[in-house]
């Protein structure tokens, strides 16, 4: 939906709303796609949420519940009566009906997996016990399985009749203990003569994943084989469900988003809060710890200050926010070109010399041009400012020392917060966390400290010679 049909639909929706008739309400969506009511139920108060969800088709309300941003779809879900989910839930495949469930405290639960049928309550509480970033916990249990010895006219009368609720690539071969033995494109059973059995037309290696595969692992093998979908088995190598490419998207969504969050300092788990209050508790000890490590800056230059007059250190000081700003930057641009290497599967545990030979070069290249620049800069402009501020200064400063230091604090700080910038992302990975966290503002405040501490101290060996 465009920008200029959501207000269209808000309005539509509003006046339907406030005729206050549930026929009048109904017949204003009914044409209406899940998705496009999705994109503007947040914008309506609680009340009138609910409203619009009990008058829509079962059907569409259960797609679009699983459409919502999970801050939204909890206080949705917590609106609704058990009926109504339960009607919902009974909409959905079983991967989708999981995701609303999970939403519900542990009475709701229980009392809306006694109410919908067996089946898929069994289903629904298997993907409940794993992990909801694992291959488990996005997998759907909805997985067409046929036992070895199963022909093509086995396959396709099982197709027809099984009706699956996801989208259909291929059918999986079982042995008898349930184990994954192959794998068969349909269209392959329709390109086959019907007594053809599985077992010479499958793939005997299809590509799998594990139940507690992290979910990043299993998006980047979908991504690096071309796959529609990919099984999941047990530790057993039982099969137990599939994963989807439309699954998959959402984790692509949901691992994009993550990055950005913890790259711009702070934590992914704001997105499930409405409140302002608890999003305010989730940034706060990020700024906290930035506000922490620059500090250590001031002590940095405090520190130095001895090391120069008063004049000589006042005019290095005019440069300090430049070289910090600037090597913070660079820092950034290669710390965030490492995530998305880590992110799209392109760089290993082992790859940090990969990423050096190719990072140090251009980081040294940007190193001696911004040293150049800035060096001339203050060659120029420093003997301005001493003529029109004192030039009695001019006898105690010497521009072309300043820029001297200017210049080689600004080439090695450069370099120093490229090898940050690289190897932080490769630290964090092996210490089990995000990598994206070294593009925070955590970081971004070690690369200050850092790059002051360089400059100072070139410029206390230059001035000093």
């Amino acid at each position: 939906m465009d920008a200029v049909t959501v207000p269209d639909l808000r309005t539509r929706l509003k006046a339907a709303l406030s005729v206050g008739e549930d026929d009048v309400l109904g017949a204003a969506l009914t044409c209406e796609q899940a998705a496009d009511v999705a994109e503007v139920l947040p914008l309506f108060s609680d009340e009138d949420r609910s409203r619009i969800i009990y008058a829509l088709p079962a059907r569409t309300a259960a797609e679009l519940i699983v459409m919502l941003p999970e801050s939204v779809r909890g206080d949705v879900v917590d609106d609704l009566d058990g009926g109504k989910i339960t009607e919902i839930v009974s909409e959905l495949p079983p991967d989708d009906a999981t995701d609303v469930v999970s939403e519900l405290d542990d009475a709701r639960t229980r009392q809306v997996l006694q109410t919908i049928e067996p089946a898929k309550s069994d289903q629904i509480e298997a993907l409940l016990r794993h992990d909801e970033d694992s291959a488990g916990g996005i997998m759907t249990t909805d997985v067409v399985k046929l036992p070895q010895d199963a022909t093509v006219r086995d396959a396709v009368h099982h197709v027809r009749t099984y009706s699956p609720s996801e989208d259909l690539h291929e059918v999986f071969i079982v042995d008898a203990e349930g184990r994954l033995s192959g794998s068969v494109e349909l269209r392959h059973l329709v390109t086959s003569p019907r007594d053809a059995r599985l077992s010479d037309l499958a793939d005997p290696r299809p590509h799998v994943v594990t139940v507690d595969t992290d979910q990043e692992e299993v998006l980047q093998q979908m991504r690096k084989y071309d796959l529609p979908d990919i099984p999941v088995v047990n530790h057993r190598g039982q099969l137990v469900g599939l994963i989807t490419h439309d699954d998959i998207l959402d984790v692509a969504g949901e691992e994009a988003t993550e990055d950005l969050y913890r790259m711009a300092g702070t934590d992914p788990a704001e997105r499930e809060t409405s409140s302002v209050f608890r999003a305010a508790g989730v940034r706060l000890p990020w700024i906290m710890g930035c506000m922490a490590v620059t500090t250590v800056t001031g002590l940095v230059m405090a520190w130095q200050k001895s090391h120069f007059s008063l004049t000589v250190y006042t005019a290095l000081s005019f440069f300090v926010p430049m070289i910090a700003a600037t090597c913070g930057s660079s820092a950034i641009q290669i710390s965030t070109v490492v995530i998305r290497r880590f992110a799209e599967g392109d760089v290993s545990r082992g790859g940090l010399i990969r990423v050096l030979r190719r990072e140090l070069p251009i980081a040294s290249l940007i190193a001696i041009a911004a040293a150049v620049v800035s060096a001339g800069l203050v060659a120029f402009f420093l003997p301005l400012m001493i003529h029109r501020l004192d030039p009695g200064l001019g006898a105690v400063i010497d521009p072309h020392r300043i820029a001297s230091a200017v210049g080689a604090g600004m080439a090695s700080a450069i370099l120093v917060a490229a090898s940050l910038g690289i190897g932080l992302p490769f630290l964090f990975r092996s210490l089990g966390f995000d990598p994206a966290i070294a593009s925070g503002p955590v970081v971004t405040g070690l690369n200050d400290v850092t790059s002051v501490l360089v400059y100072l101290c070139l410029a206390s060996l230059i001035m000093a010679n």
